[in-house]
């Protein structure tokens, strides 16, 4: 189902909020030992897209129940976006 695009403007070069630092990560499984901890951040540059209306046909939430939380008594939002070139440059801490 398509009907009216939502078009989104992406924010001006330059202008993206502060980072700040990430929450203490959960202990590792024995043997694990990964390379970086923390927040990373990067930029994706690109021009205005549109956005369509989806319908989700099925939703199996359990990510918020898992955190003990009620899951949202309204009906989900959903978008799509067909496809956008976009540049990608590399994340840092």
């Amino acid at each position: 189902l398509i009907t009216e695009p939502i078009v989104c403007e992406p924010s001006a070069s330059g202008q993206y909020p502060a980072a700040t630092a990430a929450a203490e990560p959960l202990l590792d499984p024995p043997g694990v030992k990964p390379r970086s901890r923390g927040l990373r951040v990067g930029q994706v540059h690109h021009p205005p897209f549109a956005l369509y209306r989806a319908a989700v046909e099925a939703l199996d939430e359990t990510m918020l129940r898992a955190a003990g939380l009620d899951a949202p008594r309204t009906e989900p939002l959903a978008h799509y976006c067909p496809g956008v070139d976009a540049e990608l440059f590399g994340l840092r801490s």
